[in-house]
């Protein structure tokens, strides 16, 4: 009798059945195993000494072409995802400004929305550049390029110390958010400024 059609020894069998349990324990330990794929699960539900060999590896080897789709088709959801949510950040810059210019019109400090509280804030400093190449060497930091170390640079111009080629910049004031109470209230109200 040949290899081929003698059937699997009894630790082949042994070693198969232990595989199969560990597999079925494994994703059964899943706390998303049901909601993900049931098709996961209904490939290994069956008693595996009810199958031949190549019953068994038909039904893992389905198990496994389900996960490595799914495995694809996360990423081409991830990509999309991505693409949508870059669509989302740019217009919300373009509502931020269009929020921040209104706000300044109708010289308001603060509005008060259901979703939470717009304020305009005073920017934080930052060191303006007016000639990089005035500025001391100890500015830079120095790895493969020589690049300016503008936190450095910022903290020294702050504590009023002159420095060639760099001043000290007001910030631009800035739009901040804070989100309502949960009772969706707002957070504070605000009427509008005198002209």
């Amino acid at each position: 009798m040949s290899d081929e059609t003698r059937g699997p020894g009894p630790n082949t069998i042994m070693r198969a059945l232990d595989a199969w349990r560990h597999a079925r324990e494994s994703l059964g330990a899943s706390a998303f195993i049901e909601t993900d794929e049931n098709a996961i699960l209904a490939a290994l539900d069956v008693d595996p000494v009810s199958l031949t060999p190549d019953q068994l590896l038909g039904r893992v080897s389905r198990a496994l072409m389900v996960c490595l789709l799914r495995v694809g088709e996360s990423k081409e959801l991830v990509s999309i995802h991505q693409a949508r949510q870059q669509r989302y950040t740019h217009r919300a810059e373009l509502l931020r400004t269009q929020m921040y210019e209104l706000m300044s019109i109708f010289k308001r400090k603060t509005f008060a929305a259901p979703e939470g509280t717009f304020s305009l804030r005073a920017g934080k400093d930052s060191a303006l550049i007016t000639d990089e190449g005035q500025i001391p060497d100890e500015y830079f930091e120095v790895k493969t390029i020589r690049k300016l170390d503008t936190s450095h640079l910022l903290e020294d111009l702050t504590d009023g110390l002159v420095i060639p080629g760099a001043a000290l910049s007001n910030g631009a004031p800035t739009l901040a958010f804070r989100r309502g109470r949960k009772t969706g209230q707002p957070t504070d109200q605000s009427e509008p400024e005198e002209d």
